[in-house]
């Protein structure tokens, strides 16, 4: 089952806009990382006051706060995450004091290569991870069976006929374990599956099932344990454990027992075993288990059960949180550079500071020549693999520091910080020779595509914001094009 680790969220703060950006970017090509920038002490404060984050990195000369105060600030709002500052005085005396503090580290400030300070998050986050998911386990199997009035340490299973069926105890527990510290990474569908092994594992049982509430009228069987094919798993639900029962455990909302008749017809032995999957009070779905060799269900065993169930309800509201969190991540999820939004509120920044400071700017419009055709011709998979490797090519051309986003559906705007009309017209050069040379794999032979480029100097006379400056260059694309394909216009 494949493991996905969850990307770790950074709250980096800096005086120094170009070292911000030029570490997000670092960041970004390193590892899983979403890097949210501070320029400020109270900025950071600001950011940390509404925002989750695994980890705070702040610059120890931050203006508005400085490191020390950050770090207090921090560790009184939330003493478990990590803190990490950094500064051109790293002395042992300084880190000996700010590790006294409560800093998970003190780091010389990144000049270039950041591999120091991104394996530095990296292990305070795993340390951080790896003792919350020990704590919540705990917690969580404890708070349960109190709940249930049970003993914070339940008595042994009892030996069954036939010997002992199922998961004992600590097994349950390493289960639990398991379930809460893979909901954060693994995708619902995988939870799921890990779900109903564990519920067949707990009964001994060959069979499980999860349903999912569609609406209110109605439940569909959403993954199954033996098979493949859900026509064919819902075959042999209906076969032995028929189509009321997982209603009836969603609807009158409690654990069930379904009994036969035992072989010799003298006593009934459980048939199946179906709990609801609650999302806070919300039903949202049911766990069946069934095809269970003959045994005796303790309430402990069903206890475990329900626990197991609740996991179900954290992945499903783990899901609904990813979903939501699409929207927030910075990255556009095929291309792999800024999302539009993202790209246009850093962008709209920069202008900002290049009018402030009297510093040139250049906003350049990438669009791939005949998208259209290489869809029709190539399929639309194949346009997205070209859009992905000219977003790529356009990420490891220009510089770190510099901005590259989604524009429109088949084109790339690109910020170049700092740089005037023939720094940016030699840019886009390198853009559109280095674009040319690409191979991409055909059905028959390498495919090649090219791009047509529109340039946009700043500072320029017209031009009073970093819409009016995409506009422009925008523009000079749609007239290099109208010349013909593989262009470069700068206005």
């Amino acid at each position: 089952m494949s493991a996905k680790p969850p990307p770790i969220r950074v709250l980096f703060a800096d005086a120094d806009a170009v070292v911000c950006i030029s570490v997000r970017r670092a960041l970004h090509q390193l590892g899983n990382f979403i890097v949210t920038i501070a320029y400020d002490g109270v900025d950071l404060l600001g950011r940390f006051e509404h925002e989750a984050f695994d980890v705070v990195v702040a610059d120890a000369a931050l203006g508005g706060r400085d490191g020390h105060e950050i770090l207090r600030q921090v560790k009184l709002r939330n003493p478990s995450i990590p803190v990490i500052l950094l500064s051109a005085d790293t002395s042992v005396s300084m880190e000996a004091q700010v590790k006294s503090e409560g800093a998970f580290a003190f780091l010389p400030t990144p000049q270039g290569d950041i591999r120091q300070l991104a394996g530095t998050i990296g292990r305070a986050v795993e340390e951080l991870r790896l003792s919350s998911q020990d704590k919540a386990a705990v917690q969580t199997a404890e708070w349960l069976k109190e709940a249930q009035g049970m003993p914070p340490k339940p008595p042994s299973m009892p030996t069954l006929a036939g010997g002992s069926i199922g998961m004992a105890d600590a097994e349950c527990l390493v289960a639990v374990r398991e379930m809460i510290a893979s909901a954060s990474y693994l995708a619902f569908a995988e939870s799921a599956q890990l779900l109903l092994e564990k519920c067949a594992r707990l009964f001994g049982a060959k069979r499980a099932a999860m349903f999912r509430m569609q609406d209110t009228q109605a439940l569909q069987l959403y993954r199954s344990l033996g098979f493949t094919d859900q026509t064919e798993a819902a075959r042999d639900l209906m076969q032995h454990v028929g189509d009321a029962f997982a209603w009836s455990v969603v609807s009158q909302n409690e654990t069930q027992i379904s009994t036969m008749p035992s072989a010799d017809g003298t006593t009934q032995v459980p048939q199946c075993v179906g709990t609801p999957i609650l999302l806070r009070t919300q039903v949202v779905g049911a766990l069946v288990v069934y095809d269970m060799p003959p045994q005796t269900i303790s309430t402990e065993r069903i206890t475990w059960f329900e626990l197991f169930a609740a996991q179900g309800g954290l992945a499903s509201q783990v899901e609904r949180l990813r979903g939501e969190n699409e929207h927030l991540v910075p990255n556009d999820p095929l291309t792999g550079i800024l999302k539009r939004n993202v790209f246009l509120d850093l962008a709209d920044h920069e202008f900002r500071r290049s009018w402030r400071y009297n510093q040139p700017i250049a906003a350049l419009v990438v669009d791939i020549d005949e998208m259209q055709e290489i869809n029709s011709s190539h399929g639309r998979e194949f346009g997205d693999q070209a859009l992905h490797a000219v977003a790529k090519a356009c990420r490891n051309i220009v510089r770190s520091i510099d901005l590259v986003g989604r524009y429109d559906d088949d084109s790339v705007a690109i910020l170049l910080l700092m740089t005037d009309r023939s720094g940016s017209k030699n840019a886009a050069e390198r853009l559109r020779v280095g674009i040319a040379s690409l191979k991409l794999p055909g059905e028959i032979s390498d495919l090649r595509v090219t791009v047509t480029l529109g340039v946009a100097p700043y500072p320029r006379e017209s031009c009073s914001s970093i819409y009016d400056l995409l506009n422009i260059a925008q523009q000079a694309q749609r007239a290099a094009h109208r010349s013909g394909r593989n262009q470069t216009m700068v206005v």
